[in-house]
Parts: C-alpha cells; sequence; structure tokens
C-alpha cells in the first residue's frame, strides 16, 4: 500500500532548504547544484545586498564555500507567514550565521574561519515551470513544487584565521 508523503510547512522547509543548501557545498558542486535547484526557481527575482543579480550570480555567491572542509550553520530566528489559504506556500524571513572552516592547503598556511551573518526574506510558491514527475506502476504520492521565488539578502562575509584545534 502506497501512502502519499507529508509536506512539510512553510516555516520548515524553508529552514530544512535552506541549510541543506548551506551544507551542500562540502560535498561538492553536484550536491550543492542539487540543493539549490530544490530550493531557488530558476524563475526567482533575487536582490542580494541591495543589487538585482542574476539566478547563476546568486549561485557562485555561495560557491566560494566549495573545498571548505566544514560548514556550521546557526538558524537565529525565522520568522514565516503563510498565505491565506495555504500553510505551504508565503513569506518567511530567516536570520542565519554561517561558518565555514578551509581545508588546511599547505603546513604553512593557517586554516581560515569565514562568516557569513545574512537576513534573507523569501517568496514561497508553486513553481509552475516544474511538473510532477510520471511514476510507473500506480505509484502516487504528494509533489513538492514550491521555490522560492523571490529573494532579499543582506549578508555581510568576514574572515579570520582559525584556531589550530578548529
Amino acid at each position: 500500500m502506497a501512502a502519499n508523503i507529508v509536506l512539510p510547512p512553510l516555516k520548515l522547509w524553508a529552514q530544512q532548504h535552506l541549510t541543506s543548501m548551506l551544507k551542500a557545498a562540502v560535498q561538492g558542486q553536484a550536491a550543492f547544484n542539487d540543493a539549490f535547484n530544490a530550493f531557488i526557481s530558476k524563475d526567482a527575482k533575487i536582490t542580494l545586498n541591495g543589487k538585482q543579480v542574476s539566478h547563476d550570480a546568486y549561485k557562485r555567491a555561495f560557491e566560494a564555500a566549495f573545498g571548505v572542509a566544514s560548514v556550521d550553520v546557526k538558524l537565529d530566528e525565522t520568522v514565516a507567514v503563510a498565505d491565506a489559504d495555504s500553510n505551504y506556500t508565503g513569506l518567511v524571513g530567516l536570520f542565519y550565521t554561517e561558518t565555514a572552516r578551509s581545508k588546511d592547503l599547505v603546513h604553512d598556511v593557517p586554516r581560515v574561519l569565514y562568516t557569513i551573518d545574512a537576513s534573507v526574506n523569501i517568496l514561497v510558491e508553486e513553481d509552475k515551470s516544474l511538473h510532477a514527475p510520471h511514476l510507473p506502476h500506480g505509484i502516487h504520492g504528494d509533489f513538492d513544487g514550491r521555490r522560492v521565488m523571490s529573494v532579499n539578502q543582506i549578508s555581510l562575509e568576514t574572515h579570520q584565521p582559525a584556531p589550530r584545534d578548529a
């Protein structure tokens, strides 16, 4: 007997997808691309630090984390306002701190801690460009076509030498 999947409510969906996207950089380009595309619509309108940027430019802003040894994400606060007719779409504001530790490059080069403090406001809607997959043998379930359709992010990145034991 097949069971429908249970879609997470708006706030949890946003938290899970943001965290997954930020942490995926440690796993490499393919994992990051999958996580990014599962979160941000290819048609999203994006503002980063007050400037309109393309989908690809926004994606590149996160690619500096590729090759780091670890990424920690701390969600400081999340506020979600669901649409009146749905618990799954609406507006979400997230405040987070991302800390990434670089790998040792060579023996004399110290590791670096990269810290990003950010405030992100997103609009989550059903992405009309996505279509539910056709599954064989009567397999069914809910298709989650939600994506971020609008992003307004303010972020500040800082660097500092990592402690030897970090």
